[in-house]
């Protein structure tokens, strides 16, 4: 059974990786946003990467 400490600290790493995560979709937007970047093109590229999340995971589930 894993220690209590053990715990904590794994939902601390995770609660600070979904954080940076949060923090760097903003600040990425807000940057696309003031470089002249219309909605569409944040659509575009949220499509595009979600499409390589997509063929990365295939990939993981192949081997």
């Amino acid at each position: 059974m894993a220690q209590p400490a053990l715990i904590n600290s794994r939902e601390r790493a995770r609660f600070q990786r979904e954080r940076a995560v949060r923090i760097l979709a903003r600040t990425l937007f807000r940057d696309l946003k003031e470089s002249g970047y219309q909605a569409n093109d944040v659509v575009s590229l949220s499509s595009e990467l979600i499409g390589l999340v997509t063929l990365d995971m295939s990939k993981s589930e192949e081997q």
